[in-house]
């Protein structure tokens, strides 16, 4: 549960309402933590998508893409884990990226429905 050791030490001497009260605690946390991560995500994918870095703009393509996801250590079921989790951030940003990559609508539109479903079963 993500829990400090010392935590779990003092949570094994007392009684119950102390564990739920710890748990209630970082569940709050975990819920922070995850709100700035798709917060993060979402700035990435706006990033990517309008092509800008401040002053610098550059063009990205879909070779790109998958050699910057395959880099970051994100291959194969893990780059279908992200377009899910990209979708579920923010689909129209997601759209964006797809179609700043110069794909033809069918592919964008492949891709979208099944990052949906993908992370419609907890894939994202």
């Amino acid at each position: 549960m993500g829990l400090p050791l010392e935590t779990i030490r003092r949570l094994l001497d007392s009684a119950t309402p102390a564990l739920v009260e710890a748990l209630a605690v970082r569940l709050s946390d975990l819920e922070l933590q995850i709100e700035q991560l798709r917060g993060q995500q979402r700035s990435i994918l706006a990033a990517l998508a309008q092509g800008r870095d401040g002053e610098r703009t550059w063009a990205l393509d879909r070779t790109q893409l998958v050699a910057l996801l395959t880099g970051a250590g994100i291959t194969g079921d893990g780059q279908a884990a992200w377009h899910a989790a990209a979708e579920a951030a923010d689909a129209s940003l997601h759209e964006a990226l797809l179609v700043s990559l110069r794909l033809r609508a069918d592919e964008v539109a492949q891709i979208r429905r099944r990052a949906a479903r993908d992370g419609g079963v907890g894939g994202g």
